[in-house]
């Protein structure tokens, strides 16, 4: 440690002041009460979190037993429950799930059945005489209808619980790299940019795309653990003309695509978005915008949605997912990981969407971890 740095004990640390990380102080706030958060970024939810579709999943797409399905479904009611508590701006107009072809008609049954069994009771079959009479605009031979989707303002959720975490007495340390995680008889100790230090007996890493990055510090080696990401992004179309719809609509996903598809989603004004695609990218930075896909985007949306010109829309903004896999299926890892010598070390590996809607699921999970670490 330098001449200038200084040294902090805490009880847990959490690494990474996204969503995920800010859920997590503001509920390891009231169970643990001695918390500190150590962000890179001048301020919280600044990468991941700053680029999602606001969006809260049902649960319909994920695999029975995942955690992503477990999670998901736990946790948007949890989120609710919490928007409401803190009068936070969201809405829950549910979402289709479309066959936009007779041939998609099994596929889309079986999903139904298969949400079902995962344990999504409030789920409509619907044929497409039903959908156009909700919403004359969407076209499809048969949908899901999701009750439970919405949107939520993610800033606006952040700051609650980053005000919250504050509160209560958890402390923020931002504008801090972390350069080293080495563990001592005590737990570990972070180094971090500018020569200070952090010593904790419990380490949570929530650091997004830099999730493998810590894991390695701590001497995980993350190829042979499986925590390697693929980095996908996913752009953003805006439409500048008044919503046809008024309910979400999601396309029926391929069996291990990339992404669910390019679907709708409204911003905390109410306007109409379009996206994500899908495509693989080197780099976490790596949002740049591409005017061109515009006729990919009316394509994809004209599937299914009519009352949207090619001159409505226009590129709006992109997001990086950290994925532990290749598919949208690919599963969320969260190990505390006294297998591999590190007791106390709680890695988040591809917390990815729905990651927005589990943020509070994900911080129950990681509390129970916490406790049981700290004995």
């Amino acid at each position: 440690m330098s001449k200038s740095g200084s040294m902090q004990e805490t009880r847990v640390a959490i690494i990474g002041a996204g969503v995920t990380g800010l859920a997590i102080s503001a509920v390891l706030a009231e169970t643990v009460g001695d918390v500190t958060v150590i962000e890179r970024h001048e301020g919280f939810g600044r990468e991941i979190s700053a680029h999602s579709g606001d969006i809260i999943h049902s649960g319909v797409f994920y695999r029975t037993g995942s955690l992503k399905s477990q999670l998901c479904m736990e946790g948007g009611p949890m989120l609710y429950k919490y928007l409401e508590g803190n009068n936070i701006n969201h809405s829950r107009p549910g979402k289709y799930v479309v066959a936009t072809s007779e041939d998609q008609i099994p596929l889309l049954e079986t999903l139904y059945k298969d949400a079902q069994l995962s344990g999504l009771r409030k789920l409509e079959y619907l044929d497409g005489r039903q959908v156009s009479l909700q919403e004359p605009e969407v076209q499809c031979y048969s949908a899901i209808y999701c009750p439970s989707a919405g949107t939520v303002d993610s800033h606006a959720l952040m700051k609650a619980f980053y005000d919250e975490a504050v509160g209560k007495g958890v402390k923020f340390r931002m504008r801090k790299e972390v350069e080293s995680v080495e563990k001592d008889s005590d737990g570990y100790v972070i180094s971090t940019s500018g020569g200070d230090q952090v010593r904790a007996r419990v380490v949570i890493n929530a650091a997004g795309v830099g999730a493998p990055d810590i894991a390695g510090l701590a001497g995980i080696d993350t190829e042979a653990a499986g925590y390697g990401l693929t980095l996908v992004k996913g752009t953003w179309f805006a439409c500048g003309k008044e919503s046809p719809v008024r309910r979400l609509v999601f396309p029926l996903p391929e069996e291990d695509a990339l992404g669910t598809g390019i679907h709708t989603s409204f911003d905390t004004a109410g306007r109409l978005r379009f996206g994500p695609d899908a495509e693989v990218v080197e780099s976490p930075t790596d949002r740049a915008l591409d005017p061109e896909k515009t006729d990919v985007f009316h394509s994809e949306l004209s599937k299914y949605l009519k009352g949207i010109e090619r001159q409505d829309i226009y590129v709006h903004s992109a997001g990086i997912r950290p994925r532990a896999g290749k598919s949208y299926q690919s599963d969320f890892i969260i190990n505390e990981e006294s297998g591999r010598g590190l007791p106390g070390l709680i890695n988040l590996i591809g917390i990815e969407s729905p990651g927005l809607t589990c943020c509070l699921s994900i911080a129950v999970m990681v509390n129970g971890l916490v406790q049981e670490a700290l004995g």
